[in-house]
């Protein structure tokens, strides 16, 4: 591919920021040496050695109109390439350049994906950095290192007692000083969807601070799920959104594999079902409580938009329409006059106005939290901070946002069914099924859970974390799937005892496998070796088929782990955020170069209860997650998104007959999906193509 022709604004920048080192190396001859490294260029000319797919191209080829704010925000599923476009980026501009990542696994991969960019052989190149404190013309970071960085920044210096005491500490004042030294002029965000709040605070001082600096922003999935202030926060920091690529055109230009959703269900426990019914009870009495409290009431009545002198603009009200109907249910619960330049403005009579319900509460509440609407006056502040600590002492406040609902908290409660570790297991033994020894199985829990290291033999007294799991599986499975079970975690890892030979062999020559036996079971043993060695050794065994069952956690074996052989991946909890799900969805849709005819399977497993009210939850927010994500539909030759497309019952169960005279509605999905992988395993490369084109 030719070079990009660069538009003048963008050589106008260049140009003034190599004038900008010149200049500094002229006025400062005793320039010290890692301001040396800093400054160096390439030696030689980048280029990507591989073709550029369709969608990638299309990219690529408009990053000039991207660049009219400074700002080039790229949106771009698992599998997308989105660190070759950013180095695309950084070559296309030649500017000194910051990369930041979330974990040290994807910061890793810039320099490992910069390979494909230098001409074969070349060494690693010395213009590049890990170092903040020894920053190059193009440096990776992860955001906690730059976070902890800046702490150390504007941490007050201390005389030191030696003078090489404090020689590794940089000697600036703030972050803002550091970056302006090192004169950076591109800022790339990879992964942004991970911005946090303390995050996004130190990346817009040093924004706000560089009027030449170009922002790009790489993310998988946008924080949609996010309320509308972390919203505009994000659009603050990587602007609007300027290409997206689907995971469809990915599938379409086999970018990433035909791959489906499933989900099975879990019956909750009875002990579960009785803690909801107590945080009703507790959240009941709470409501009782408010709606009796006279100053409460009396203060949340001083709302701005009651005074017909200044009312709200009508954008202002249905900006905010349900803090509006709040105000409005509340004014007539206390028999108070409607305001009718309130009602004109949403074209309701008073008796149009329904009763306060649970979120006509949340939405009144947050909004007298916020104060935005309130007068700031005594009483109200104090009472606006008395109201926060009882709301955070019931749990119905988090992080500023009030939640009476709480519906965070009763999907956890369904997270501590035990039923999901023989979930786990009877989809491992539906996918042996249908894969046998092509399934490349992966697990993934939040948590290790091997407080307990010693459990009973069916081992589902402990919450489905992997050490559970794992416990489970190994005093169940198959004889022939013994052997090819391993858990892999940050500090726990276990593997059978006749993989040890071909652990050593994939292990560098200086690491040597070290091992004490398994007391839960004879045939494993527990690996004492950091599990940055492990991992990689691991992954290339389970790619082999030596081992076809790993079991770890999200944060080791998610976002940036890389093993496009993986064919099935079960997720054990259903309360992720649908930013997480997708990134751990990308583990099992990459596609792999040694199997064209990959497709790949995705569990979710959802506990539910004979409660409609809870289930009515449950499957709202495995629906929010679903909507962020297209898909390929359970019957129909057609591209959606939501849990629609996943078909949990026929017509014939709908039917309410049949109804009367079926088996158990969990069991009847839970067969539906068993059929459908049977089907998909044969059909999904051909119903893809097909529904795509």
């Amino acid at each position: 591919m030719q070079p990009l022709t660069t538009q003048s604004t963008t050589a106008q920048t260049l140009k003034a920021s190599k004038e900008t080192i010149k200049t500094a190396a002229q006025n400062n001859p005793a320039a010290d040496e890692a301001a040396t490294k800093d400054n160096k260029t390439m030696p030689t000319a980048l280029a990507f050695k591989h073709p550029w797919r369709p969608e990638q191209k299309r990219v690529v080829e408009k990053l000039d109109t991207y660049l009219t704010d400074k700002r080039i925000h790229i949106v771009a599923a698992p599998g997308a390439g989105k660190t070759v476009i950013g180095l695309e980026i950084f070559k296309h501009l030649q500017l000194k350049t910051l990369a930041i990542s979330p974990t040290t696994v994807v910061r890793d991969q810039w320099m490992e994906r910069l390979s494909d960019f230098l001409p074969n052989g070349e060494p690693h190149p010395d213009w590049c950095s890990h170092s903040l404190t020894q920053p190059a013309l193009f440096t990776t970071a992860t955001y906690q290192g730059l976070y902890g960085f800046d702490k150390r920044l504007s941490k007050p210096k201390a005389e030191p007692e030696h003078p090489l005491k404090n020689d590794a500490l940089p000697a600036f004042d703030s972050m803002q000083a550091w970056f302006k030294h090192h004169d950076i002029k591109l800022l790339i965000l990879d992964e942004a969807h991970h911005l946090k709040a303390a995050w996004w605070q130190i990346l817009m001082k040093l924004i706000r601070d560089s009027d030449d600096l170009i922002v790009v922003s790489l993310a998988a999935t946008p924080p949609y799920d996010t309320n509308a202030t972390e919203w505009s926060r994000y659009i603050e920091l990587c602007g609007p959104v300027d290409e997206a690529i689907s995971i469809p055109e990915l599938v379409r230009s086999k970018s990433l594999c035909p791959h489906q959703d499933y989900v099975w269900m879990v019956n909750t426990e009875e002990r579960n079902l009785a803690l909801l019914n107590c945080q009703k009870e507790k959240l009941d009495q709470f409501i009782e409580e408010i709606t009796n409290h006279q100053e409460l009431l009396t203060l949340l009545q001083r709302h701005y938009w009651r005074d017909p002198h200044s009312p709200p603009t009508v954008q202002t009200v249905l900006y905010h329409l349900e803090e509006c109907f709040a105000l409005l249910g509340l004014l007539k619960k206390q028999g108070h006059p409607l305001p009718e330049h309130l009602l004109a403005i949403i074209e309701k009579t008073p008796d149009e106005i329904q009763p306060m319900d649970l979120f006509d509460w949340e939405v009144l509440l947050q909004s007298f939290i916020d104060g935005k609407h309130y007068p700031d006056v005594t009483p109200m502040p104090e009472f606006r901070e008395s109201i926060s600590q009882l709301l955070r002492g019931k749990h119905l406040l988090k992080q500023r946002r009030v939640s009476l609902d709480n519906s965070a908290r009763k999907l956890q409660v369904f997270n501590k069914t035990q039923e999901r570790i023989k979930g786990c297991f009877d989809i491992t033994n539906i996918e042996y099924a249908n894969r046998q020894e092509w399934m490349r199985l992966v697990i993934l829990a939040d948590y290790i859970h091997d407080e307990k290291y010693q459990l009973s033999l069916d081992g589902l007294e402990a919450p489905s974390g992997c050490y559970p799991i794992f416990h489970y599986f190994i005093h169940h499975l198959s004889e022939e799937l013994t052997a090819k079970a391993a858990l892999l975690t940050g500090r726990l890892s276990i593997i059978h005892r006749s993989v040890l030979p071909k652990l050593a062999k994939q292990l560098a020559a200086d690491r040597y496998v070290t091992s004490v036996p398994y007391s839960e079971h004879p045939g494993y043993v527990v690996l004492s070796m950091p599990s940055q060695y492990l991992s990689a050794a691991l992954t290339a065994l389970h790619k082999s088929g030596d081992l076809q069952i790993l079991i770890g956690t999200h944060a080791l074996l998610g976002e940036g782990w890389d093993a496009p052989h993986v064919n099935s991946l079960i997720l054990t909890t259903q309360t992720e955020a649908d930013v997480t799900t997708n990134q751990l969805r990308g583990r099992a849709i990459r596609i792999d170069p040694d199997d064209d005819l990959k497709t790949a399977s995705i569990w979710h497993i959802i506990a539910v209860t004979p409660d409609k009210t809870n289930n009515a939850l449950i499957f709202q927010d495995l629906n929010r997650r679903f909507k962020t994500f297209a898909g390929i539909h359970a019957n129909a030759l057609q591209i959606e998104s939501g849990i629609e497309r996943l078909v949990f019952a026929d017509d014939e169960y709908a039917n309410e007959t049949a109804l009367s005279q079926s088996i158990p509605f969990t069991q009847h999905s839970n067969q539906r999906m068993a059929k459908r992988l049977k089907d998909d395993i044969f059909n999904l490369q051909a119903r893809w193509q097909n529904a795509l084109e």
